[in-house]
């Protein structure tokens, strides 16, 4: 999509017109304001943020994608186990203290790491591996 000038990072416009109860507009400083009120006679360009592409996830597939991981605390939901940290790992999942936990199953249940991340890969929509942040 092309960058239209006057037009802030992180949004979008939607049209030119009269801006409605509770729709972005850009004031006279081009910066986004809420209408908190209806407006009567106006020309104004009317905006929409921007929403960054959801990251999606999937299962480790391997022991090389769950290698960065190795050293931080499992939390899994609705198990007897409440947090595991792994003390070996390889292609098909985890060891904990008495147990083997695929990495497929762990997934499923939601299983997330300590910090919150999801228990998997972090990828966009359309395929891309994505390390840290999302963009």
């Amino acid at each position: 999509m092309e960058k239209i000038e006057g037009i802030p990072d992180g949004w979008r416009l939607v049209r030119i017109g009269t801006p409605l109860h509770k729709e972005w507009f850009l004031d006279s400083d081009t910066k986004p304001t809420l209408a908190n009120f209806d407006f009567s006679k106006c020309c104004l360009a009317i905006v929409e943020r921007i929403k960054p592409p959801e990251p999606t996830y999937r299962p480790f597939a391997n022991a090389a994608e769950f290698e960065p991981h190795r050293d931080k605390w499992i939390c899994i939901p609705r198990k007897s186990v409440n947090k595991i940290k792994a003390i070996a790992y390889d292609d098909q999942g985890i060891f904990s203290f008495k147990r083997f936990w695929g990495y497929s199953p762990m997934f499923d249940c939601g299983a997330v790491f300590k910090d919150g991340t999801r228990f998997g890969v972090n990828e966009l929509p359309f395929g891309i591996k994505v390390s840290g942040r999302v963009w």
